[in-house]
């Protein structure tokens, strides 16, 4: 018999928010270090002459913003991001949880589903949601450190578009899936990879229903 799995986007799906900068925003703000904010100026002058803008067109898919952003990290010890990590969960993202979307993860944990966060997201932070619910680890994007320090940069890939599919199946062996009978969740369109390796896809949008999710015949969760 094979399993059956839901995958669940984090951002804007379980939460009400982008997590990931201001994850490192948080971490900037509560340590004052002065090379953070310097390379945070450095980062909204470049979004001010349009640097990302331009960027992004030409590599549509490198996303140097984030990088950049992350880059402030660089020099922050393990310990540091692991303590503030768990700080930013409990602070910023457990008031935040979409209750709606959560009782639909839950629902399926108690139906036996292998449940798994896909997010592009850091799983540094992440990680405190799955223990809390009791749920596999995240298949996130990583934070690289050496000797226990932030080298401020991406470890392996970042789980974005279809690089997302490419981190699910180094967890999990798609053959032994039943998919007809998996479920994924997502807010956004640039989640379709995701969204359509299950034959279940459900989009989660806010307020109205999003044009892309009826042409692509996937239901709504309107919150």
């Amino acid at each position: 018999m094979k399993n059956k799995i839901a995958l669940f986007d984090f951002c804007d799906t379980l939460v009400d928010f982008q997590t990931g900068d201001a994850f490192i925003d948080f971490i900037r703000e509560n340590t004052n270090k002065k090379r953070a904010f310097i390379f945070e100026k450095f980062r909204l002058l470049l979004i001010k002459i349009k640097f990302f803008s331009v960027l992004s067109r030409l590599l549509p898919k490198n996303n140097w913003h984030k990088k950049l952003k992350l880059f402030q990290l660089k020099g922050y010890t393990k310990n540091e991001i692991e303590h503030l990590s768990l700080l930013y969960y409990t602070k910023q993202i457990k008031p935040h949880l979409i209750t709606k979307i959560i009782q639909e993860l839950q629902h399926y944990k108690e139906k036996g589903y292998s449940i798994y966060i896909v997010s592009g997201g850091f799983s540094d932070y992440i990680i405190h949601f799955c223990k809390e619910f009791g749920i596999n680890k995240p298949i996130a994007t990583n934070i690289k450190y050496k000797d226990g320090i932030c080298l401020g940069i991406i470890d392996g890939i970042d789980c974005m578009h279809t690089e997302k599919i490419d981190k699910i199946k180094d967890v999990i062996d798609l053959s032994n899936i039943d998919i007809e009978e998996s479920v994924a969740y997502s807010d956004s369109i640039t989640d379709l990879p995701l969204l359509t390796i299950v034959k279940r896809g459900i989009v989660v949008s806010k307020k109205h229903s999003q044009n892309w999710a009826v042409s692509n015949n996937l239901k709504e969760i309107i919150i």
